[in-house]
């Protein structure tokens, strides 16, 4: 019995002793929510954790988060970027809820830890600069994943009585429905816009090469267009945080862990002790810019201390930055540790969430805010793994499946990576109920015609330009035009196009007409066939010297625009020869008449007309070339130097030209040939400062009109372009061996961001020059003894200018003053240009 109650002891004091081990080794499981004291909103990946022990977390997307205390704590504490560090006591109870409101508080990093004489923040700065190639996917050797990517936009600081007052919203009360008033406090959202997007996206380093293909498309309210592609292909670029300069909108910006940062930021680890988190240790430090004005980030990163890498980071605009319409952006990434092969020593870090989010205003009618947000997440990520031939596209690097646009909900909610929140979903429906409303057809249609010029009066037509309808020259006086062409309603691969107009000064009909037709997409080719009888301007730039349209009577200047009655038949047969390169044949045919003084003389007779035949080729070429999507209004946008239907990049684009005039084809007159060549180009200095340049060289043989010789394109107006020679008289040079060069020098405002009063303008400093060097043969010369115009030799044409931009966020200012050939009658020596030009 005694050992009976021995063993019975025994087992009540083992297990009381167990139920106290148990006790107090029971794990404490905390959950919460932390918000915006004062707007009530979710605060997203905020720094929940235990001081001193080395546990903590971050909330997720809707600012939740749950934390797991297995050691004893009585402290909870929560802080986030530009706001107080707020602590709760953490209770005995095994399950509980501690929620954060945090407040608003000023930003200030000027604290530094001072250790033999450094700065440990920037030591470890130095580390994660040093382990970029393994940090930076641009390094990979290759890289493939699938992306799931959400834009929405918003109206700002919307409220539902905002609906009533408003002249345009208050046709549509159910609007009000829509309201995203979640946040509370003022602070409500009208969502008007959305898209999702899924891809796969496959990236080489050397060679280098990246195509996207994008699987699937969903829109709320826009069906299939051309645009969509463009957009896709712009806003679905990666924010880089660990390239040098991160581009946004178009404007570089210095990363806080550029290669040079630690001249541009000042950089503090935060108070508190380490945090682990999935067991690994983990430090946060913030950083703000040395100086303001400058374009960098304020914000604070998450650093694995054991991968010296960067985890998550937060970052937004700094203070005075000079970004035009942006009010304000923030940008948030967070990594991953990614292991490619089994035993690999090496750790690379791949993105697994980005968001983006953009507020602009302007001022139209009074104060207008939108909010644009990028949600971007990641999935299937291979590094360093082989792709296969055929994921590449040759010449798109953005490619969209043909079915992309048909998928139906059952589709996009096995692929979605989240579901959508009811307020995303709410846009759809919107939408949805907008289309069915005539008011909202008539108002569509109004929006629709004042961006693309055409009013679409049927599906498959549609008249325009608009603001071609009426004009005023020199030749004819008042002008009506009336002009229509086909949708892609009609059809995808040909548009028909035509038009017909009348001048009441020489009382003629003119009229013309085109046929484009798409052979394919993948590779690009097309052929455009076009006539007319009509008065115009002999330009290599058309489409940036147009004078039919009435704009030009308001910008005209006190000059002769030098007209002429012409006949034109042209082919141009349009082709990527590779993603880089691109070819254009053009056969084109000529007969006109100048209405100005011209003459000259062939076979013993004054002539003043010319009939001309030629056919070119024209090679465009620019490494890692970005082409936007084709469409029928490729051939217009090539007419200009450098044919910018493709997206800009670090690398110049070079054109190469061949010219041959034919003699006797068609009445033709001429024999000659013309060989030419160019480069244009973007150059970064910093990331405010940039120029741009524009040369060309060239030569051609023959004797020749001056008029199919090398004229050098003067403005008749008074809005500044910069292909022009904006105060040279038009046809006052002529050449048959040339250089030319047009720069502009952007400083971003680097010296206005200096000056108080002006700072707040947010104005922008310009520098231009274009020169014009031409020799012409003495035949040619003798053969134009008959005309009036000049030779920029051994003297070159010269003007430089001065120019502000950014005046009211969308106009620019140029003084231009002409520096060369000053001693003649009527000409322009200095003049002030205007010009509508936006550029954040």
């Amino acid at each position: 019995m005694i050992l009976k109650g021995t063993h019975y002891s025994l087992i009540l004091f083992l297990a009381f002793l167990l139920a106290s081990l148990g006790l107090s080794a029971q794990n404490t499981i905390i959950r919460g929510l932390v918000t915006d004291a004062a707007t009530g909103e979710p605060m997203p990946y905020t720094n929940v954790y235990v001081e001193g022990k080395f546990i903590g977390t971050l909330t997720d997307d809707e600012g939740k988060y749950e934390l797991n205390v297995n050691k004893r704590a009585d402290t909870l504490t929560a802080s986030a970027l530009g706001f107080k560090i707020l602590k709760k006591p953490i209770t005995a109870a095994a399950e509980q809820t501690i929620n954060f409101e945090l407040q608003m508080d000023a930003i200030s990093l000027d604290v530094a830890t001072v250790v033999a004489g450094e700065n440990p923040a920037d030591v470890l700065l130095r580390r994660i600069i040093k382990n970029k190639p393994h940090l930076n996917p641009s390094q990979f050797t290759t890289l493939q994943y699938e992306a799931y990517t959400k834009y929405q936009i918003d109206l700002a600081d919307f409220a539902p009585e905002n609906i009533d007052e408003s002249k345009l919203l208050s046709r549509f009360p159910h609007l009000k429905d829509y309201v995203d008033t979640s946040s509370g406090n003022g602070s409500s959202t009208l969502p008007i816009f959305l898209i999702e997007n899924i891809s796969n996206t496959y990236l080489q380093n050397d060679p280098a090469k990246i195509t996207e293909h994008v699987q699937g498309v969903k829109m709320s309210g826009v069906q299939k267009q051309d645009f969509i592609t463009t957009l896709l292909s712009d806003v679905n670029q990666n924010l880089n945080i660990y390239d040098n300069l991160i581009a946004v909108m178009g404007k570089n910006f210095v990363s806080p862990v550029a290669d040079y940062a630690l001249g541009v930021y000042k950089y503090t680890l935060q108070e508190y002790d380490t945090l682990y988190i999935d067991g690994q240790p983990h430090l946060e430090m913030n950083f703000k810019p040395k100086r303001k004005g400058e374009n960098t980030f304020t914000g604070k990163m998450l650093i694995s201390l054991n991968s010296n890498a960067i985890r998550t980071i937060e970052m937004e605009l700094s203070e005075d930055v000079n970004i035009g319409f942006i009010e304000k952006l923030s940008f948030y990434n967070d990594f991953v540790p990614y292991q490619p092969t089994l035993g690999d020593s090496i750790e690379f870090w791949m993105p697994s969430n980005e968001q983006l989010k953009i507020q602009f205003t302007y001022y139209i009618g009074g104060e207008t805010k939108i909010i644009g947000k990028k949600n971007k997440s990641y999935r299937k990520l291979e590094i360093n793994e082989p792709i296969p031939d055929d994921a590449w596209s040759a010449f798109d690097a953005t490619d969209i499946e043909n079915d992309a646009y048909e998928h139906d909900e059952v589709y996009w909610d096995t692929m979605r990576h989240a579901e959508l929140g009811d307020t995303e979903l709410g846009i759809y429906d919107m939408v949805d109920s907008l289309k069915k409303t005539r008011k909202f057809k008539t108002i569509f249609f109004a929006a629709s015609t004042l961006t693309s010029g055409f009013a679409r009066v049927k599906k498959v037509i549609e008249f325009g330009p608009i603001a071609n309808f009426f004009s005023i020259n020199d030749v004819e006086g008042f002008r009506l035009r009336l002009g229509a062409r086909t949708t892609p309603v009609f059809s995808e691969r040909v548009q028909l196009e035509g038009y017909i107009a009348y001048g009441f000064k020489d009382e003629r009909v003119k009229y013309g007409g085109k046929v484009q037709f798409i052979i394919s997409r993948k590779p690009w080719n097309k052929i455009a066939i076009s006539a007319f009888t009509d008065v115009d301007l002999k330009s290599r730039n058309a489409e940036e010297m147009d004078y039919d349209n009435v704009f030009s009577v308001l910008q005209k200047k006190n000059a002769i625009q030098r007209l002429y009655n012409i006949e034109s038949y042209k082919l141009v047969y349009d082709t990527e020869l590779h993603k880089d390169v691109t070819a254009y044949v053009t056969l084109l045919h000529r007969r006109f008449k100048p209405a100005f003084d011209f003459a000259y003389e062939k076979n013993n007779i004054i002539r003043s007309d010319l009939v001309s035949s030629e056919a070119s080729v024209s090679i465009r070429w620019q490494y890692k070339s970005k082409p936007l999507p084709g469409t029928f209004l490729r051939e217009a946008q090539m007419a200009r130097f450098f044919g910018q239907f493709r997206k800009k990049n670090e690398w110049p684009i070079v054109r190469f030209m061949y010219t041959a005039g034919i003699p006797k084809l068609v009445q033709s007159d001429f024999k000659y040939h013309e060989v030419a060549m160019g480069i244009q180009g973007d150059v970064q200095l910093t990331a405010k400062m940039s120029f741009y340049y524009n040369a060309w060289v060239g030569k051609i043989f023959g004797t020749l009109p001056y008029l199919l010789l090398r004229n050098p394109e003067g403005n008749f107006s008074y809005v500044h372009n910069k292909y022009l020679y904006n105060n040279m008289s038009l046809l006052e040079f002529s050449a048959d061996q040339y250089a030319s060069l047009n720069f502009q020098w952007y400083f971003g405002g680097m010296l206005f961001d200096k000056i108080p009063g002006i700072k707040k303008l947010k104005w922008r400093e310009v520098i231009t020059s274009n020169v014009f060097y031409g020799n012409m043969s003495k035949a040619n010369q003798q053969y134009n003894k008959l005309n009036s115009f000049d030779i920029a030799y051994p003297i070159p044409y010269a003007e430089a200018g001065v120019a502000i931009e950014n005046i009211f966020k969308f106009i620019r200012i140029d003084y231009i003053h002409r520096i060369t050939h000053l001693n003649k009658p009527n000409i322009t020596k200095w003049a002030i240009y205007a010009s509508l030009f936006i550029k954040i």
